[in-house]
């Protein structure tokens, strides 16, 4: 959950996250993830199910998402550690 006090994260104003499950691992093959967006005050304002899967290669490990188009123009998807 992206409680960060600003409703500016990455850009946006209704910033995506993964709602269960998190991130898989390898062995878990691809998976379902449920999505939420969250708009200033107003938590999962909006849901989506996204696919992840998590890869190797010889530069490491990452993930792969299949997303879904977002429910908004003032909604998006973006990477933050």
């Amino acid at each position: 959950d992206p409680s960060y006090g600003d409703n500016q994260i990455c850009g946006t104003g209704g910033v995506a996250y993964i709602s269960s499950g998190g991130n898989p691992t390898i062995q878990d093959g691809i998976v379902t993830r449920d999505v939420c967006f969250e708009l200033s005050i107003y938590s999962c304002i909006d849901k989506t199910t996204i696919g992840v899967a998590a890869c190797r290669d010889i530069h490491g490990d990452y993930f792969v998402y299949q997303l879904q188009p977002v429910p908004s123009c003032y909604s998006a998807y973006c990477a933050i550690d």
